[in-house]
């Protein structure tokens, strides 16, 4: 009886692990589509193109990185650019326990707190 109980509970952490490990794969996603449309955003603004197309671009990246672009921040002082995107990410197989998406946010650019005098 106590090996029947042993097997159940070693059977319980293992799917729990699985649904940990699911997680904190589509969570390094999300970081990871976050990063790309954060570099594209940004070169887009470098190139000229405004915050509209640049960030139409970064729509275009994250949806090929099988995420969403939720906010997208562009900031431009003299030929400096700073981007700031936030991108979702939805589980293909929702899990029971787990929520449906991941976000993350991630910036690119030079740092224009230090452009000032």
């Amino acid at each position: 009886m106590l090996g029947l109980s042993l097997i159940g509970l070693s059977a319980g952490l293992v799917g729990l692990g699985l649904l940990i490990q699911v997680w904190v794969t589509v969570q390094h996603r999300a970081e990871s589509v976050a990063d790309l449309t954060a570099l594209a955003v940004a070169g887009q603004a470098a190139a000229g193109l405004g915050q509209g197309e640049a960030c139409a671009t970064g729509a275009l990246v994250a949806e090929q990185n099988g995420g969403a672009l939720d906010e997208c921040d562009v900031v431009q002082v003299a030929n400096q650019v700073a981007v700031e995107v936030s991108v979702s990410v939805r589980l293909t197989r929702p899990l029971p326990g787990l929520p449906v998406q991941a976000s993350a946010t991630s910036y690119a650019g030079n740092p224009l707190a230090e452009t000032g005098p």
